[in-house]
């Protein structure tokens, strides 16, 4: 019975001491960075915004865990750092197939945008041609200003669809508030 005593403790000290040199997951490790670094390269931190920071926490949480396991003499375990990894890698893989189709829609709607901002400003410069006098003049420079933004959020497009899409909602912004004022002055002068 002693034997056996001394027998099993030997064996949870071996066991022990092998838990102790765990080392850890470094292809893990790898193939999370490595997956997190195509979903940027896929611009997820872009188009995928929140798959991508849940990738980056779970690659994080895994890094913190295994430095608290690196840290412990005996006992490492690295069990829950690679679940971590393998969060990290699936998010990070959703995401670079999100930002796809995010930046598609992103692509679309800017494009969208930038068309109506143009369809706005046409009947914005009718509406000026029937002006006259001063007032005329600086409508047409507001038109022109407004014209260059247009020329801007088209060449935007073809870089930055959010950016695209954020001038072109602008700029749809101040053609319509624009002709707003121009309606409100029509309508004035035909009450008098």
């Amino acid at each position: 019975m002693k034997k056996i005593l001394t027998l099993a403790a030997a064996l949870a000290i071996a066991a022990a001491f092998m838990a102790g040199c765990a080392k850890a997951p470094q292809q893990d490790i790898d193939a999370a960075n490595q997956a997190v670094e195509a979903a940027k390269a896929a611009e997820a931190d872009k188009y995928a915004a929140d798959q991508f920071n849940s990738a980056n926490s779970s690659l994080s949480a895994a890094m913190a865990d295994i430095e608290a396991q690196n840290a412990k003499k005996i006992g490492r375990d690295y069990n829950k750092a690679k679940a971590l990894l393998q969060e990290a890698v699936t998010a990070a893989n959703a995401a670079k197939e999100a930002a796809v189709a995010g930046k598609e829609k992103a692509k679309a709607d800017a494009e969208a945008l930038v068309a109506q901002a143009k369809a706005a400003l046409v009947e914005l410069k009718a509406l000026v041609a029937k002006k006259k006098g001063k007032e005329a003049k600086a409508l047409e420079a507001n038109v022109k200003a407004l014209e260059a933004e247009a020329t801007a959020a088209t060449n935007l497009v073809k870089e930055d669809f959010l950016a695209a899409a954020e001038k072109g909602k602008a700029l749809l912004d101040k053609a319509a508030a624009l002709k707003e004022k121009l309606s409100a002055k029509v309508a004035k002068k035909k009450k008098k």
